[in-house]
């Protein structure tokens, strides 16, 4: 009964990542408007949105296979892990190429992908690490 309670609570913790993330890039997005509106008006803004939904996209995308990796055989975990990876990366090539077709400004929709990216993945890796810290205990 103990571990069936441990494996709901870590179906409910997996479960809250995304909105977590989704939380993350939302709060930056908010408060990284203003200077941005101010200083590079809308077209800006439009590259802030733009890079922050793509970036979240991206690491929900990699968040899913790395999840799904974890509940195959031990074996075959890592190389999921791996090209769930790969995926981010074909993700983010794609976005790129499609963009660039668009029309858009890559420059300032780069900076802003790149800064999304990182906080969202830095996001998901303090959460996973205090679910690993609070499971031990």
């Amino acid at each position: 009964m103990d571990s069936m309670s441990s494996t709901g609570k870590r179906g409910e913790a997996r479960c809250g990542i995304p909105r977590i993330l989704t939380l993350v890039a939302t709060g930056l997005a908010a408060v990284a408007a203003i200077p941005t509106g101010l200083i590079a008006g809308r077209d800006g803004l439009a590259m802030l949105g733009v890079g922050a939904g793509t970036a979240l996209t991206v690491v929900l995308v990699g968040y899913g296979i790395v999840v799904a990796a974890l509940r195959g055989p031990d074996r075959m975990a890592v190389q999921t892990v791996v090209g769930g990876f790969m995926v981010r990366m074909a993700l983010l090539v794609l976005c790129l190429i499609g963009l660039s077709k668009i029309g858009l400004k890559l420059e300032a929709f780069v900076l802003w992908l790149i800064a999304f990216y990182v906080a969202l993945v830095l996001a998901e890796a303090w959460v996973l690490a205090r679910q690993g810290v609070t499971e031990e205990e």
